[in-house]
């Protein structure tokens, strides 16, 4: 009886080391697919990663290639020929008249058929570098702004002040003279709560000088001739010997005409009816150095 118990108690045992053994192996095997189903994943995305990483390695020599043949000044000079075809008119050398209208008042604008403006337009004012884009939170100028409207015959051309240095022309955007709104600033009135006071003021603040040696529209220049003021001797009346004439000018600023003579030695600014002279060695140089000899 016990002997029997024992083989019965043995079969017992080794069933369930059995069916124990069994099932580790299950296990085991269960395990063993899954990691070969985890490799082949890895391998297929192994594949996946060096093909993309073949093709990036295509993409980058192509932009290598196209990066060492790009020529900076090609590519300057094929955008101003677009421009220039795209908008010829940007060549008329004189207008028949203009008007600038003020973007941020509906009532506000003039004409100007001032020929000394409207024959030097083009020349250095309206000089479209390269075509840009709006920022996705829109333009945040801290200038005035204007849409000047250009007139010769029959045909009339708009051309907005959007920012500082940026114009919109046909609903594309373009960098241009950092100075294109002071021609509007130039020539449209300024309410009397935002009018300059002093002559040194005016010309510093001024958008336009129309001398006998040409046009200038840079601010950077009227505030060097105000300076060259500020260093000048304001004298209490006219010199007895002036001496010749050497060149003249009128500087508009605001809707006003400041009209500038100089001399070898003096300076004579007429604002609103109201005379300076000033005593300045080589004034006729240094005036004519300041807006058209610098560089």
């Amino acid at each position: 009886m016990n002997r029997k118990l024992a083989i019965s108690l043995l079969i017992i045992v080794l069933v369930g080391v059995s069916l124990y053994s069994y099932g580790e192996l299950k296990e085991k095997e269960k395990s063993v697919v899954l990691l070969k189903a985890k490799i082949q994943r890895l391998e297929e995305n192994n594949k996946k990663s060096v093909s993309e990483l073949e093709a990036l390695k295509k993409k980058l020599n192509e932009i290598q290639e196209k990066y060492d043949d790009f020529n900076v000044i090609d590519a300057f000079l094929k955008e101003k020929r677009e421009i220039k075809d795209r908008y010829p008119w940007l060549e008329t050398m004189s207008w028949d008249k203009m008007v600038i209208v003020s973007q941020d008042t509906d009532d506000k604008y003039i004409f100007v058929n001032d020929e000394r403006i409207l024959n030097h337009i083009c020349d250095d004012f309206l000089h479209l570098k390269y075509e840009t884009y709006e920022p996705p939170a829109g333009f945040d100028p801290d200038i005035p702004r204007y849409t000047y409207t250009f007139i010769k015959g029959d045909d009339t051309y708009d051309v907005s002040v959007v920012d500082r240095g940026i114009v919109e022309i046909d609903g594309k955007y373009y960098v241009t003279n950092l100075n294109v709104h002071k021609l509007g600033e130039a020539l449209m009135p300024s309410p009397k709560w935002n009018k300059p006071g002093n002559v040194d003021t005016k010309i510093a603040s001024g958008g336009i000088l129309v001398a006998d040696d040409g046009v200038s529209f840079s601010q950077f220049r009227m505030q060097m001739f105000a300076s060259m003021l500020s260093e000048a001797t304001l004298l209490d009346r006219k010199p007895k010997d002036k001496g010749e004439k050497k060149s003249a000018g009128t500087l508009f600023s605001h809707g006003e005409e400041i009209e500038i003579e100089c001399y070898n030695s003096y300076l004579h600014i007429t604002d609103n009816k109201q005379e300076y002279w000033y005593r300045f060695e080589k004034a006729a140089f240094y005036f004519s150095h300041i807006f058209f000899g610098m560089g």
